[in-house]
C-alpha cells in the first residue's frame, strides 16, 4: 500500500532511519514527512496517511504556554490538532491517527499526578477520549491506539535526549517503531481468521477427559501454573469469540465426557454456548476441519488450528496446507502469550457486526457430532513391538489404572497384583512403542494374557488415547499371531462399559475377520 507518514516537529534521528527504511522497503510505498503536509492540488486516491501523536509536545507544552492546564483547554488543544489533520483529509484515501502517548519523560507535574484532576494521566485520557469523540462520525479518519501498536511497551526518552536531538524516540526505539510499523502495514492488508479449531486434552485443560473418573481430576485453574494457563487460554478464546471469531472443538473425546466437563467443572470459562461446532471422535482432524470450513462457508485459510500434539498438527498441515497451524510451545504456561502475539487474530478495528456475529449464533444450539471407527492419522508412524521387561511395569501399571476408552477390561490392578501376573510362568506381555517424524510417544500400549497347551487367552489390550488412529492394536495382535500363538485359538476377554466402545468395536471386528479369534464377555 502507499502511505504518507507524518510526524510533528523535525526529529533528525527518526528522519534518517525512516527515510532509509522507506526507500529500501519493497513491500510498501512510504513517504516520510514532518508536520501536517501542505494541501496538495491533486488528491492521492491510492494513498493513506498515518499521523503520529505525542502528548508532551502536542498537548502539554501548548497548555503550559497558555497557562491553562485544565481538562476543558485540553479538549480545545486536541480540537485544534484535529483541524490541522482534517484539513487534508480530502487529499487522501484514508487517514490513520495514532492516539496520544507519552514518549517524553516529563516530570514537572508533582507526585500527585495519579490522583490530580488535571494531572498528566487524566489529561492523556481526556485528550484521547476527545480525539475519538470528534472523529467518531468521520469515515475518512480512524484512530488507532498506540499502546496496541507498541505491544503495550511504549518507550520513553529523557528531556536531555529530547533537547539534544529533538527526537521523540531513541535509536533503539526507532528500530522498534519501524518493526511495528511494518507489521501494522501488513495487518492493514491482511485478512483476520474467522474460526479457531481447538483440541481439548492438554490444550484447553490438563489431562484426558475420557480417561478420568471425575472432572475435577482435570487441571483447570486452581493453584498450579499449568492449570491457570489453561484457564487463561479459555479467557482469551472466549474474548476472541466475542470479537467475531467462531470456535470449534476438534477432539477424540466422547460427547458425554466433553459435555460433562463443560457443564460441571467449576473452573471452566468456556461454555457450550461459546462453541459453534463440537466435532468429536476418531476421524482424522484434517477431514473434520474441512467439514467445518464447508459448514461455516469459509476458506481453509481463514482457520487457525490449536493442538498440543505435534503429530496432529503435522497431519492437518500436510492435508490442509491453507490452514494456519502454529507450533505451540511445549509448556502450557507459554501458550497464552504465544496466542496473544499471533498476528492472524489481531484487528486494529472491529465493527458492531464483528461483535454480533458469534453472539447471534448462540441463539441456535451448539452442534455436536461424533465420528466412529479408528481412522488413520494419515502420517507415517513407526511402531515397535517388544516383549515386556520388568522396567516396563510402571508404565503398564499406569495404563491399566488410567485408561478407560481403549481397554478390553475395566479392572484396576495394584502394583503387587501386576507383578504376580507378570511373573506367572504361562503369562505373556507385549508392549508397543510409537514415534513419527514429529513426536516421540514412547510406550503407548500393551497386550497381555496366558498361554496353555490348547489356547491363548488375551486378558488385556490397552492403548493410550495418544496413539489412537495409528494401528497400534493391529500391530500388537499381528505380533501375537506370528510369535506368541501362531496356530492356537485366541480368546479375548471383554468387559463392556459405557466408555470402552472403541475397544469393543475393534475386538468384535477382529473376531469376525479371523476364525480362531473369539470374544468372551465377562
Amino acid at each position: 500500500m502507499k502511505l504518507d507518514l507524518i510526524f510533528q516537529g523535525e526529529p533528525t534521528l527518526l528522519s534518517q532511519k525512516l527515510q532509509k527504511w522507506a526507500t529500501t522497503t519493497t513491500q510498501h510505498d512510504v513517504e516520510v514527512g514532518w508536520g501536517v503536509p501542505p494541501v496538495r492540488s491533486k488528491r492521492k486516491t491510492d494513498t493513506s496517511c498515518l499521523y503520529f501523536c505525542e502528548l508532551i509536545s502536542q498537548v502539554m507544552m501548548p497548555l503550559i504556554r497558555l497557562d491553562k492546564i485544565d481538562l476543558f483547554e485540553t479538549e480545545s488543544v486536541v480540537r485544534a490538532i484535529f483541524q490541522e489533520i482534517s484539513s487534508v483529509t480530502e487529499h487522501y484515501q484514508h487517514i490513520y491517527v495514532f492516539d496520544f502517548v507519552e514518549l517524553i519523560n516529563w516530570k514537572f507535574l508533582g507526585y500527585a499526578d495519579a490522583t490530580s484532576a488535571t494531572g498528566k494521566r487524566n489529561i492523556l485520557q481526556r485528550a484521547n477520549s476527545t480525539l475519538r469523540k470528534i472523529t467518531a462520525n468521520d469515515p475518512r479518519i480512524t484512530v488507532l491506539p498506540q499502546d496496541f501498536f507498541w505491544d503495550d511497551q511504549v518507550p520513553k526518552i529523557s528531556l536531555e535526549f529530547f533537547f539534544r536531538t529533538h527526537s521523540v524516540l531513541t535509536p533503539s526505539g526507532i528500530d522498534r517503531f519501524i518493526g511495528h510499523l511494518n507489521n501494522f502495514l501488513i495487518s492493514l492488508s491482511a485478512t483476520r481468521i474467522k474460526c479457531i479449531c481447538v483440541d481439548l486434552d492438554d490444550t484447553l485443560w490438563g489431562g484426558v477427559a475420557g480417561e478420568v473418573e471425575h472432572v475435577n481430576e482435570l487441571d483447570i485453574g486452581g493453584i498450579s501454573a499449568a492449570g491457570r494457563s489453561f484457564q487463561t487460554l479459555q479467557y482469551a478464546l472466549r474474548a476472541l469469540r466475542q470479537s467475531g471469531i467462531y470456535l470449534a472443538i476438534v477432539s477424540k473425546n466422547p460427547i458425554s465426557a466433553v459435555k460433562k466437563v463443560f457443564e460441571t467443572h467449576e473452573e471452566m470459562v468456556l461454555k457450550i454456548s461459546d462453541v459453534r461446532i463440537f466435532d468429536l471422535g476418531y476421524e482424522s482432524k484434517s477431514d473434520r476441519i474441512r467439514k467445518i470450513a464447508t459448514e461455516l462457508n469459509i476458506g481453509e485459510d481463514a482457520i487457525l488450528f490449536l493442538d498440543d500434539n505435534p503429530s496432529e498438527r503435522a497431519e492437518v498441515l500436510q492435508h490442509l496446507p491453507g490452514v494456519l497451524v502454529p507450533d505451540l510451545p511445549s509448556s502450557p504456561v507459554k501458550v497464552p502469550d504465544f496466542l496473544a502475539n499471533c498476528p492472524d487474530i489481531k484487528a486494529f478495528t472491529l465493527t458492531q457486526e464483528d461483535y454480533a456475529r458469534c453472539i447471534s449464533s448462540q441463539n441456535s444450539l451448539a452442534k455436536f457430532r461424533s465420528s466412529g471407527g479408528t481412522a488413520n492419522l494419515k502420517i507415517q508412524s513407526n511402531i515397535e513391538i517388544k516383549l515386556a521387561e520388568s522396567a516396563h511395569l510402571p508404565r503398564i501399571h499406569q495404563l491399566i489404572n488410567k485408561t478407560n476408552q481403549f481397554t478390553t477390561r475395566t479392572t484396576r490392578l495394584t502394583r503387587g497384583e501386576l507383578n504376580i501376573l507378570f511373573l506367572h510362568p504361562s503369562s505373556f506381555f507385549l508392549v508397543a512403542y510409537v514415534n513419527d517424524d514429529f513426536h516421540m510417544l514412547g510406550l503407548v500400549g500393551f497386550i497381555s494374557g496366558f498361554i496353555s497347551d490348547t489356547e491363548c487367552v488375551v486378558t488385556d489390550l490397552i492403548i493410550s488415547c495418544r496413539a489412537f488412529g495409528r494401528g497400534v492394536e493391529n500391530a500388537l495382535f499381528n505380533r501375537l499371531f506370528t510369535d506368541i500363538c501362531p496356530s492356537k485359538p485366541v480368546n479375548v476377554l471383554l468387559c463392556r462399559s459405557s466408555k470402552n466402545a472403541l475397544a469393543q468395536r475393534f475386538v468384535e471386528a477382529l473376531a469376525d475377520d479371523r476364525d480362531l479369534v473369539t470374544v468372551i464377555e465377562q
